[in-house]
């Protein structure tokens, strides 16, 4: 027979954080309206296209709208971004 527990902390497995704990990224940092240069495997892990695809979702969720690019320097994928909020 299943059991009825009275509470849980889950495991986030590298997604959406519970409440209380720290996000993985800066969110209000990176869509504060400033343009942002992040480099991939510093400034985030996984895909190029897939992290854009983050980020644009953060930024409409605030209203926003993403700007971006992606450049290839030196070996490096960076994306640049710039969270606009309509005026």
């Amino acid at each position: 027979m299943a059991t009825k527990l009275a509470s849980y902390t889950f495991p986030t497995f590298g997604r959406r954080p519970t409440a209380g704990s720290k996000p993985r990224y800066p969110w209000d940092e990176w869509l504060d309206g400033s343009i942002w240069e992040l480099v991939k495997g510093k400034d985030f892990k996984g895909q190029t296209l897939n992290f854009r695809n983050t980020i644009q979702g953060r930024c409409s969720a605030r209203g926003g709208e993403l700007r971006w690019d992606i450049q290839h320097v030196n070996g490096k994928q960076i994306l640049v971004v710039q969270c606009v909020m309509p005026k």
